[in-house]
């Protein structure tokens, strides 16, 4: 016999991907900056608690808040780009970083242009799928709704663990726009319910526990 170990890709069902990752914890995250000072690092974490540590496949305007746009990797070196567009994500507030995270402009854009090519008629994209609006909302109901789930799972746990550098993945589909109900049978809240996902990863330092 053979032991095998599968792991699913969080990205699974989903045509293109768009990933928040988040540092939870005041502890948690004024252990990460250290760096900076004491009181930096505490004053940061008593107001926000939460720590924007990466992002897959952003929005255009976060993309064009890029800090390095004109340099290139010979002259400071991918390692410093890569940690200078990282603490620029660590500037966003966590509103800021939702907010960018159900902002689906560009992806409703790029899927009228697919379907409505060749037609005069300016509502027919709408007749059939949902706005940037309606998906941004549904979408932020869903993370919602999958972070009170963790929330409540969490509270239920008998015994404390320590969770230290553990990271929460926000996952929507940032490819596709959402159907409309009735369009072909498919239930706008559903469809999108099942595109929106939360996943726990980063546990390299963490202790988990399941004794009384």
């Amino acid at each position: 016999p053979v032991d095998l170990m599968v792991f699913r890709s969080p990205l699974e069902g989903v045509a293109r991907p768009r990933l928040l990752c988040l540092e939870i914890g005041p502890r948690s995250t004024s252990l990460q900056h250290r760096r900076s000072s004491e009181v930096e690092s505490v004053a940061f974490a008593q107001r926000e608690g939460v720590r924007v540590e990466g992002f897959l496949a952003p929005p255009a305007s976060i993309a064009s808040e890029d800090p390095t746009p004109d340099c290139s990797g010979w002259a400071w070196g991918e390692g410093t780009q890569r940690r200078a567009k990282r603490m620029a994500l660590q500037g966003l507030t966590i509103t800021g970083a939702l907010a960018a995270l159900v902002d689906m402009r560009q992806a409703i854009d790029e899927e009228r242009l697919w379907t409505c090519r060749g037609s005069k008629d300016p509502y027919r994209f709408t007749q059939d799928f949902l706005g940037p609006a309606e998906y941004a909302e549904l979408a932020l109901l869903s993370a919602i709704r999958e972070l009170a789930s963790l929330h409540r799972a969490c509270g239920d746990i008998p015994m404390p663990q320590r969770w230290l550098g553990s990271s929460l993945g926000l996952i929507v589909e940032a490819g596709v726009a959402p159907p409309r109900q009735g369009a072909a049978g498919i239930d706008p809240v559903s469809w999108v319910s099942a595109r929106v996902k939360l996943r726990l990863f980063g546990w390299t330092r963490s202790r988990m526990s399941c004794k009384l």
